[in-house]
């Protein structure tokens, strides 16, 4: 009979992501992704490929930050993430830095990940996940100050606040009410039980 290769199992392209961050610029990182094809692929290079880049939480690509060229052919952008559609990939390695500017604050952001795959044999590809420790050990206090103030909210809740005081009322005596029905109802199941 006939047997299914698994085309998943052997990634067709090397992919090696180098993030370049600091703790000193927290607004700022740049990932540098190489690329390129692999001789198990048993091709001489691919045709149009994508590179999809996800970039951490709260940041986005640099404005013009990569641009097209020979090798680039499109550049397209959507919140946090990149796609970079390359005019094809060879066994020589190419470079691409993708620099990125903070758009809103994060803490504790996520891993990113890279997917770079043959446009037309989308089984050709391969994925890699990156981080950036410098933003991964950022709290929230990082953005806020020292003491956290700047985040901490201008609002007080009070008790003598007759709206808050009658809806705490009401729901303190439903409470009771809930707590008499419950105990009701399980004399009166003992009852019919007897």
């Amino acid at each position: 009979g006939r047997q299914r290769r698994d085309t998943q199992s052997t990634e067709a392209f090397d992919l090696e992501i180098t993030v370049i961050d600091d703790k000193d610029n927290i607004d700022h990182l740049s990932l540098s992704i190489c690329t390129r094809l692999l001789p198990a692929a048993n091709i001489s290079r691919t045709g149009m490929a994508l590179l999809y880049v996800t970039l951490p939480s709260g940041f986005t690509l640099v404005q013009n930050g990569v641009s097209r060229n020979v090798l680039i052919k499109n550049v397209e952008t959507n919140e946090s993430t990149v796609h970079i559609y390359l005019d094809s990939i060879n066994e020589t390695q190419v470079c691409i830095d993708i620099p990125a500017k903070r758009n809103s604050k994060v803490a504790n952001t996520q891993d990113g990940y890279v997917v770079v795959y043959d446009y037309y044999e989308p089984r050709r590809r391969a994925q890699r996940s990156y981080t950036s420790d410098v933003l991964r050990n950022i709290s929230s206090c990082e953005f806020c100050g020292e003491d956290c103030n700047l985040c901490k909210p201008n609002v007080k809740v009070s008790n003598n606040n007759p709206i808050i005081n009658s809806v705490s009322s009401v729901i303190q005596h439903l409470g009771i009410w809930w707590s008499f029905l419950v105990v009701i109802s399980q004399l009166m199941l003992v009852t019919i039980i007897r």
